[in-house]
């Protein structure tokens, strides 16, 4: 009995070894697509922020955030909108409110004509 515990207690060991000893694939490097062309933010001491970003190939995000007492908790507001380019040459917009409810988009997709 001990004699098979052993034995497969160095299956076991071996195994682990070689698994361990495998090379790893390298990590993929992704190269984006785009860039960030513009950006910028500014913050108020009250917490109240505006930020703005736009992309090499014309994507846009824009946001604005609000500090907001709720039941006596400190809560930010967002307000804000993005652009995103479809590969049919139409862009859709998202505009969107973040509060203490949730998230709350509304998409404008591009209608065909």
């Amino acid at each position: 009995m001990t004699r098979n515990l052993f034995a497969k207690m160095s299956l076991l060991y071996l195994f682990l070894t070689i698994v361990r000893s495998a090379p790893l694939n390298p990590p993929v490097q992704v190269q984006p697509k785009y860039q960030v062309a513009s950006e910028k933010f500014h913050q108020e001491p009250n917490l109240e922020y505006t930020f703005e970003q736009e992309f090499t190939n014309g994507e846009k995000f824009a946001e604005d955030g609000k500090l907001k007492t709720v039941n006596g908790m400190n809560v930010i507001v967002t307000k804000g909108s993005y652009t995103i380019n479809n590969p049919d040459g139409t862009e859709t917009i998202v505009n969107y409110t973040a509060d203490e409810e949730g998230f709350h988009p509304e998409i404008i997709t591009p209608t065909s004509g």
